[in-house]
């Protein structure tokens, strides 16, 4: 489990193997870590950003690796994707204003970061339709739900135009007999199921 410490630290208990790493920030820290993985030796390493916004890939014994200062803060959970096809992860996610995609190295990957239209005012969703890694990036803006390819491009042929009211959580994905499910809700308790051209695919009466 992980210890959200007041004394700037973060402390991480593995109870199978009763072992503890303790690693020290710049300063405290709110949200929770993400579990990433490492391309060259599989072990799991640690994302985290502080409440400065720094954001911080740790390894499994704690060591700092790089540390890097973000404008704003991440909103809703990282993807670990495979941009190039070559398995070797970037961690994409969004912050209010922008879509990021940094390397293990702490860079950012050409063409990113990308401004977006409208501040993002829920998680991203990263969705593989036939998990060969061309990714599509589901990003909600208010009542605007925009589609990005890989690239960080505007997706053409995306048809959703915008919900009844703002869109309440990240878009998820269910995929039956074929089919593509994009189920989301606004905040008023609209349902939204979508194809992948962002096409009504079951209308809902009830909230």
């Amino acid at each position: 489990f992980w210890s959200l410490d007041s004394n700037e630290a973060l402390i991480i208990k593995d109870e199978k193997q009763v072992s503890l790493i303790e690693c020290v920030l710049d300063t405290t820290y709110t949200t929770k870590p993400w579990i990433v993985k490492n391309h060259y030796t599989q072990e799991k390493e640690i994302l985290l950003q502080d409440d400065k916004n720094t954001l911080y890939l740790i390894n499994n014994v704690g060591k700092i690796l790089w540390k890097k200062k973000m404008s704003q803060k991440i909103v809703g959970d990282v993807y670990l994707v495979d941009r190039y096809r070559n398995k070797k992860y970037q961690y994409l996610f969004g912050t209010k204003k922008s879509l990021q995609l940094i390397d293990r190295n702490g860079n950012s990957v050409s063409g990113y970061p990308v401004k977006l239209k409208k501040e993002l005012t829920q998680g991203i969703a990263v969705l593989d339709y036939d998990h060969n890694r061309k990714y599509r990036i589901l990003v909600p803006c208010g009542k605007k739900l925009y589609n990005y390819s890989e690239d960080g491009k505007i997706v053409k042929g995306w048809t959703f135009g915008s919900s009844k009211a703002n869109i309440a959580n990240t878009p998820e994905l269910l995929q039956s007999k074929k089919k593509d499910y994009i189920v989301f809700s606004d905040v008023n308790g609209n349902v939204y199921t979508l194809n992948r051209k962002g096409e009504s695919r079951i209308l809902f009466n009830n909230k």
